[in-house]
């Protein structure tokens, strides 16, 4: 299982559906494949460290994940993470027990290893 370390102050990479800025940090991974899942379906993708989040690495493929407030406030971007691991950057929508049982929210996500596997569809 994997786990969500939640991360601190904003930085200075571009934004791209966030509203924050990211900046990426040595211990995120250089390259990691995603998997993410939606609705039972299947897509990879590549993430780049310079990337601002996993939502906005899946919005530059043409994926519509849930989202809304991109600043780690409203929760609809919330997936679980099924392998891997990922630190958030800002988190005011999960509480303890959701991050402990391996929630993230995708607007503030970075992946720490070169595989991750998020699902929408675990509630």
């Amino acid at each position: 299982m994997g786990g969500a370390p939640l991360g601190g102050a904003p930085g200075g990479a571009e934004a791209g559906v966030g509203a924050g800025v990211h900046e990426a940090r040595p211990e995120d991974a250089e390259r990691s494949r995603i998997v993410l899942i939606r609705d039972g379906l299947r897509r990879e993708i590549e993430f780049q460290k310079q990337q601002p989040s996993i939502l906005d690495a899946a919005s530059s493929c043409g994926m519509e994940l849930p989202f809304s407030c991109t600043s780690g406030v409203c929760g609809t971007c919330r997936a679980k993470v099924i392998e891997g691991e990922v630190r958030m950057e800002r988190n005011f929508a999960l509480d303890k027990a959701e991050v402990a049982a391996g929630f993230v929210l995708c607007c503030q996500a970075h992946p720490l290893t070169e595989r991750v596997v998020l699902s929408f569809d675990e509630r």
